[in-house]
């Protein structure tokens, strides 16, 4: 009778492969969860579309890119004739988008220009801006500017406007409340620079600007990173302000991100142009 006898050798190099297999497998594994994270977490300016038709309707923009001022503008007229929106929101203080509205009512153009000087420095201090908002002006005139930031510019813009109230003799108004509120959200980010806590602060005041403005249906433009619904936020566990505002008013939150429909066109024109030139 033959015994066939088995190598040690063979068996401890068939071990060592199983081994290397399965580590291989594990770290395969590992990488594409990763990376499927990342993919997850990162903003990659997919267009986002609730289950539930659309309340809230945010558009994420790069602060300052002179190409993007006429896409918003597009985008707003847009809503505003087709569909009868008048209310924008915007990432602005409260007191900033009170100085527009009282500009978009007077007319003052010394009103625009001085709360334009104020953001001197600022990335958002582009002639286009400027454009953008005198064709609001010009031709959806209805318009309804809403400031949901903290307080930036609260020695410059938020004094201002504090003093404009005062003379005006409504100091016990709503308006001075708020606009006391929005420079003491201003004072707390300058001491702590805390950005969750900044993103918590603009999704309870945007809650609260939507309520008084009693319109069913608005528009916000915001720096991207605040609006893709799925997106988180840094360290804050509640993730940026459009996933708040889901999780407050359930999934009618739309998301598009301006960069990309201004490429998407972009390469739509260099397509259409002759062969060789671009």
């Amino acid at each position: 009778m033959n015994i066939l006898l088995k190598n040690p050798m063979r068996q401890g190099n068939e071990k060592t492969e199983r081994i290397k297999k399965t580590a291989g497998l594990i770290l395969l594994f590992i990488s594409v969860w990763i990376l499927t994270k990342a993919a997850i977490s990162r903003n990659t300016y997919t267009p986002y579309v609730p289950k539930e038709p659309p309340v809230i309707l945010l558009y994420g923009e790069v602060p300052g890119v002179e190409a993007f001022y006429e896409k918003e503008y597009e985008l707003w007229e847009e809503h505003y004739s087709a569909e009868g929106l008048r209310d924008l929101f915007l990432e602005l203080p409260y007191y900033d988008a009170q100085w527009l509205n009282l500009w978009m009512k007077s007319g003052e153009d010394a009103i625009l220009q001085q709360w334009y000087d104020d953001m001197e420095g600022e990335r958002a201090h582009v002639e286009p801006i400027l454009d953008f908002f005198r064709a609001v002006r010009e031709n959806c005139p209805e318009t309804v500017f809403h400031g949901t930031d903290i307080g930036l510019r609260y020695e410059t813009s938020g004094s201002r406007y504090l003093n404009y109230l005062e003379e005006m003799g409504q100091t016990g108004s709503e308006q001075y409340r708020l606009a006391q509120a929005c420079i003491d959200q201003g004072k707390t980010y300058e001491e702590n620079k805390n950005a969750a806590w900044r993103e918590d602060v603009m999704t309870q005041n945007f809650i609260q600007a939507y309520d008084a403005a009693g319109s069913e249906k608005v528009v916000g433009i915001y720096g991207d990173a605040h609006c893709d619904p799925r997106r988180k936020a840094g360290k804050n566990e509640k993730g940026c302000m459009a996933r708040q505002l889901q999780d407050a008013c359930g999934d009618v939150i739309s998301y598009e991100a301006i960069e990309s429909m201004v490429k998407i066109e972009s390469d739509k024109m260099l397509e259409k142009q002759p062969s060789g030139k671009k």
